[in-house]
């Protein structure tokens, strides 16, 4: 689930959990280098405040139509050290594009839905630090 969030950078958010992300898509092969500049402005914010953060280049539908597109998701979370683990599963970036490897056939059987959300919603930085980061970003793909 992504809404926009940016207009004239065309950058979307992901808020489909708490953990959030700013999402662009590219249709046009001409239209990525400029998308690159505003991923690297977004990620070099995050780098320099010392903000965790993940991204993720996939192919799939668009956030508006079912046109194939190239999307880029730039997730900013809680810093995890060494990985962060519940009692079945190792959380990291791939879980956050919608990627849960699973090397365990009973906890492949067993995980649900509710769990695995639960420790996903955990990475999430706090609400306040999140609508700071929001408009940070703001600024900076307005310039």
């Amino acid at each position: 689930k992504c809404s926009p969030f940016h207009t004239k950078s065309k950058c979307y958010l992901s808020d489909l959990f708490q953990t959030q992300a700013f999402a662009f898509e590219v249709r046009q092969v001409d239209e990525f280098n400029k998308i690159a500049e505003y991923v690297y402005k977004i990620t070099n914010y995050l780098s320099t405040n010392n903000i965790a953060h993940n991204m993720t280049i996939v192919k799939g539908d668009s956030f508006s139509s079912s046109e194939n597109v190239l999307r880029i998701f730039v997730w900013f979370r809680q810093s995890v050290i060494k990985g962060y683990r519940f009692d079945r599963c190792n959380f990291a970036f791939v879980e956050l594009s919608g990627f849960m490897p699973i090397h365990c056939e009973d906890v492949y059987n067993t995980l649900t839905e509710l769990e695995l959300c639960e420790h996903l919603n955990g990475l999430a930085l706090s609400s306040e630090e999140q609508k700071r980061i929001k408009d940070d970003v703001k600024n900076l793909l307005d310039n």
